[in-house]
């Protein structure tokens, strides 16, 4: 996204303008401020999920039922294994 700002704009990276400047001068956020709002929009979505949903137990750790196997978590590939 950068790149293709500072080509519409006609500054090379020799100006030494930084990212922030740039934004700044277009008034466009940083994808900080994006991702910081993506991610309140989220939590209120899931805020008002209901409560028996099974992504917001998940998040809120309120599984009643269930339990994990203990020692080390195998590790798993994407590839799927051939079972004989």
């Amino acid at each position: 996204m950068m790149r293709h700002l500072r080509s519409i704009m006609r500054i090379t990276w020799m100006d030494k303008v930084t990212n922030k400047e740039i934004l700044k001068r277009k008034g466009l956020p940083s994808m900080e401020d994006l991702l910081i709002r993506k991610n309140r929009q989220w939590t209120g979505h899931l805020m008002r999920m209901s409560p028996d949903m099974l992504l917001k137990q998940v998040l809120y750790s309120q599984l009643s039922s269930g339990h994990g196997k203990r020692g080390w978590p195998r590790l798993r590939s994407m590839i799927p294994s051939r079972e004989t």
